[in-house]
């Protein structure tokens, strides 16, 4: 879930481990907008990198409009036009983008390829909006599930029957040894062994 500046206000499991480690930010940078134009190994992730660009702050502009009210707003989008030339310059461009479904394709560096169905709604009486990602192709869902599974100690990979992709489960049998870092703690065996 995240407000109309990109401020990541709630995530699941699943998009803890997306981009980097959320939990070891503080909440304060939990920001896409600002981690994408200032961060190059947030912006790394995106594999179309300039579309998407484009696209946030097409969205952005669309949200708050060319008159910045609000001082929050001031204050994202004037420190980002300090920062960065490339959000300076499509901010400058005034292009405004509705809400829309899209897929993005995605790089990560503990799964690899991934291409993910985009789709935000508005959550009433929060100003914030609800982005459900899901996994645009089979290889996805299994990279995902393989990633869940590296990073998430005491989660267990199970087949279902007929099911080509693993799935999760929870297992009493499997203790939790520590939050995991980024991207997965060493020494925990699990990087090494298959997600079968």
């Amino acid at each position: 879930m995240q407000t109309p500046l990109f401020d990541v206000v709630a995530y699941n499991r699943a998009y803890r481990f997306l981009f980097t480690d959320m939990d070891l930010m503080p909440p304060g940078e939990r920001n896409c907008a600002v981690q994408f134009f200032t961060d190059p190994d947030w912006r790394s992730r995106y594999v179309d990198g300039d579309l998407v660009a484009a696209r946030m702050v097409a969205r952005m502009r669309t949200e708050i409009g060319t008159e910045l009210r609000a001082a929050a707003a001031a204050g994202i989008v004037d420190d980002l036009r300090e920062r960065s030339e490339e959000f300076a310059r499509l901010w400058a461009r005034h292009d405004v983008l509705p809400e829309q479904c899209e897929t993005k394709r995605l790089a990560s560096p503990l799964v690899g390829p991934l291409q993910l169905n985009f789709v935000s709604t508005h959550v009433p009486g929060t100003g914030h909006r609800m982005t459900v990602m899901t996994p645009a192709d089979e290889p996805t869902a299994g990279r995902l599930a393989r990633m869940l599974w590296l990073c998430c100690p005491g989660t267990l990979v199970t087949r279902v029957l007929g099911a080509s992709t693993p799935v999760f489960r929870r297992s009493r049998r499997v203790g939790r040894r520590g939050r995991p870092g980024w991207p997965c703690p060493r020494g925990s065996g699990r990087a090494s062994r298959g997600a079968e």
